[in-house]
């Protein structure tokens, strides 16, 4: 629908994003990339195509290359949704390549702008038991899991910092919960 959509329809702006994110989902990076880069040339004050492109570019390993199209988007943006997406990827960038400390601080920057960030969340907590300090991971895991009750994984991972934070009983029950 979307790649058959006249020039004149009322939002132009999306159809190339839309179409970047469907075939990025698709796996079909070629596309996406074609999709995303038009975005960028054709509406270049619009954020939301440098973070779709900027995501093809971090899972193709081309990290200094994201993180450079990432701080384009946020230069474009004071949507607190966009920024906190925006120092999500970039914890993750800096997460697989080694700078758990830097990762940490983005994903906790994330949250303080957007604290329903689901993914900040729990991959903040994931690094702070990585860290030893579960104790600090566990109020990070326990609004993960208030914002996606029946998510089995984010229960464990709950678990695990209530485990090694001594809370064994608490553990127990989650890790039940997690089961049902």
């Amino acid at each position: 629908i979307y790649e058959n959509s006249p020039a004149a329809d009322a939002f132009p702006d999306r159809r190339a994003n839309v179409l970047g994110l469907a075939y990025y989902d698709a796996g079909n990076r070629a596309q996406a990339e074609k999709y995303f880069l038009e975005m960028i040339r054709d509406y270049p004050s619009q954020p939301e195509g440098y973070v779709g492109y900027a995501s093809l570019l971090s899972d193709s390993n081309r990290f200094a290359e994201a993180e450079k199209v990432l701080n384009e988007a946020r230069a474009r943006t004071s949507r607190s949704e966009l920024l906190a997406d925006i120092e999500f990827n970039l914890g993750e960038i800096a997460q697989r390549t080694g700078n758990q400390a830097a990762a940490l601080e983005r994903y906790r920057k994330a949250v303080s702008l957007l604290p329903s960030h689901r993914k900040a969340l729990n991959n903040a907590g994931t690094l702070l038991i990585r860290g030893n300090r579960p104790s600090e991971a566990l109020p990070f895991f326990e609004k993960a899991v208030m914002l996606e009750p029946g998510n089995a994984r984010l229960m464990v991972n709950l678990a695990l910092a209530q485990a090694l934070s001594g809370k064994k009983e608490s553990a127990v029950a989650t890790l039940n919960r997690a089961l049902a």
